[in-house]
């Protein structure tokens, strides 16, 4: 079972339980996941905004920003298509 690090930095009445079990039943129908952890971070526009333009180089916000589990490098604009997509 993969573990879930949840942080909500927004207003939204989210809780982990919220995605629980969709993390469970992607992991039913894809089969069990390499990775141990998923990290999921609720963000409001502003900052999705800020961290879509930090890391890709667009400014403006986006609905979902993904990064994989690995270092990256130096260069803080990501263009690695594996590193990162929305």
């Amino acid at each position: 079972m993969v573990q879930i690090i949840f942080t909500n930095e927004t207003n939204a009445q989210f809780t982990e339980d919220t995605f629980a079990p969709l993390l469970k039943k992607a992991e039913k129908l894809l089969g069990p996941f390499p990775e141990k952890e998923v990290e999921l971070v609720l963000v409001n526009d502003f900052q999705i905004r800020t961290l879509n333009k930090d890391t890709r180089g667009i400014d403006k916000p986006t609905d979902v920003l993904s990064f994989a589990n690995r270092e990256i490098g130096e260069d803080s604009t990501l263009k690695d298509s594996d590193s990162l997509g929305q």
